[in-house]
C-alpha cells in the first residue's frame, strides 16, 4: 500500500471525525481545506482544514475534529481565505504541526502534519466505524426503546417509538402523527 494518495481520490468519500463523528461527504478539495456536505433536505457545508486530516483508510477520510467543532468552527457559506486556515499549519521549513491556537479547536496538544498535506493524503490503517460495529447488536432489549425519540442519520427528529412488534418498530411522527413501521436489521 502506498503511504499517500492524491486528494482527488477522496472525493465522494465519507468524512469521519473524533469518536467516529459523521462530518459529511467530501464534495471538493480546496488549496488548504476539504469541503464536506452533510444532510439531504437541510444541507450544511463545511470547510475543514487539510491540516486537521488524520488520513484516509481506503473507505473514510478521518479528521481530528469533533461534530461540535465542525458545526461551531467550520460551517460556512463561502470558502475561507488562505490566511484564515494557515493558522492550523505552523509548517516551518515544510514540517507542519497544528499550532497551539488550533489546539483549543482539536482539544489536542500537537498533531504532526505531513509536509505536503496540501497535495496528498496520508494512508492509515482501516478503522471500524460505529455502523460496522463489533458484531454486537445495536439494541439489546427491544422493549427499552418504546417512548424513545427517533432521528434520521442527519440527526433530524422523526418522532417516537410507540410499539415494538415481532416484525417491526412502530414510530409516530411529530405533528401529523403519521405511523411508520420499520423493520430492524437484526
Amino acid at each position: 500500500m502506498e503511504p499517500f494518495i492524491n486528494w482527488d481520490k477522496v472525493i465522494k468519500k465519507e468524512a469521519r471525525g473524533i469518536n467516529d463523528d459523521d462530518l459529511g461527504e467530501v464534495q471538493s478539495i480546496g488549496t488548504n481545506y476539504v469541503i464536506t456536505v452533510k444532510g439531504i433536505a437541510n444541507k450544511k457545508t463545511y470547510y475543514i482544514p487539510k491540516y486537521l486530516v488524520e488520513g484516509y483508510d481506503g473507505h473514510n477520510l478521518w479528521f481530528k475534529v469533533s461534530k461540535r467543532e465542525l458545526k461551531d468552527t467550520f460551517s460556512r457559506n463561502s470558502p475561507p481565505k488562505v490566511e484564515e486556515y494557515s493558522k492550523y499549519n505552523t509548517g516551518a521549513a515544510g514540517f507542519g504541526a497544528v499550532s497551539q491556537a488550533s489546539s483549543s479547536v482539536t482539544g489536542q496538544e500537537t498533531v504532526s502534519v505531513p509536509p505536503d498535506i496540501e497535495n496528498r493524503v496520508p494512508m492509515i490503517e482501516r478503522k471500524k466505524t460505529v455502523a460496522e460495529g463489533d458484531n454486537e447488536p445495536a439494541v439489546l432489549n427491544w422493549d427499552n426503546i418504546v417512548n424513545k425519540s427517533v432521528r434520521t442519520t442527519d440527526n433530524e427528529p422523526i418522532g417516537s417509538v410507540v410499539a415494538v412488534t415481532s416484525g417491526s418498530i412502530v414510530v409516530t411522527s411529530i405533528g401529523t402523527r403519521n405511523e411508520y413501521y420499520i423493520r430492524p436489521k437484526i
